[in-house]
């Protein structure tokens, strides 16, 4: 999960398409796209339904949410 902290840290603030998501993290769009697959596959976002179908809506789910819940309450006040 470390590597995936960006993406799991900008959802926080709430949904994004991978296109916001990669100007969020200052990467690219290939890039966010693999880590959303690996995060799919842990349960830690789901799909959210767009206006748009050519644009994929991402957030996080119950999940995720508890779990990045936990790290910054018990993690993230050790490491800053």
């Amino acid at each position: 999960l470390p590597g995936h902290m960006a993406v799991v840290a900008a959802l926080r603030m709430g949904q994004m398409s991978v296109g916001e998501l990669a100007e969020a993290c200052g990467t690219s769009q290939p890039g966010v796209t693999r880590t959303l697959t690996q995060l799919r596959k842990l349960n830690m976002i789901r799909d959210v339904s767009g206006a748009d179908q050519r644009s994929r809506i991402v957030a996080l789910s119950p999940h995720g949410r508890d779990a990045v819940e936990r790290i910054a309450r018990d993690v993230w006040p050790r490491v800053g």
